[in-house]
């Protein structure tokens, strides 16, 4: 079976440009959207109307929309706790806020991350991870230490119900 969704980043910044965006897939056959963060520019300073305006953009998705940070949403920010309370209170969970089918498939979240979520769909395994680097710092380490195993906890118990593992999040590799 076929797998058809959206993987989308950054925020249009105007509202009117979203609806227009999403007007175009409400035929399509996709079932979900992934929005892989950067719902501010760093020249804003991360304001939490930033944030609210991307979570009311996406509510515009015909289909169900999920999000992860992006280096904008909070490593960049010059106050990184209060953006991560405004991407917590508006992005999070977005998913649970304006779209009721859930019968498709059942959402995980992970207990040591939250931002992170695990679904099955059509045999595939959706695995969205916050992969931001904080520059020098051990956290970056250590939340990617964590997003391995949480991938490994979805995908072991799964192994004879999968085809295939499709990991996304926002991020660069460094050395």
């Amino acid at each position: 079976q076929d797998v058809h969704f959206y993987l989308i980043s950054d925020d249009l910044y105007v509202r009117q440009e979203w609806k227009k965006q999403f007007e175009k897939l409400s035929n399509s056959r996709a079932r979900f959207m992934i929005h892989v963060g950067s719902a501010t520019p760093i020249s804003e300073d991360c304001p939490e109307e930033a944030y609210s305006r991307t979570e009311t953009s996406l509510s515009f998705s015909p289909v169900r929309a999920f999000s992860l940070p992006g280096n904008d949403d909070y490593p960049n920010c010059p106050d990184r706790s209060l953006a991560w309370k405004h991407y917590s209170d508006h992005l999070m969970n977005v998913n649970k806020k304006y779209w009721s089918d859930t019968s498709r498939y059942q959402v995980k979240r992970d207990p040591e991350r939250p931002e992170n979520f695990a679904f099955i769909f059509r045999r595939t395994l959706f695995v969205g991870l916050n992969m931001v680097s904080n520059e020098g710092e051990d956290e970056t380490a250590t939340r990617l230490e964590q997003n391995l195993q949480w991938v490994y906890d979805n995908a072991e118990p799964h192994e004879d119900n999968i085809d295939v593992i499709f990991l996304t999040g926002h991020g660069r590799l460094r050395d």
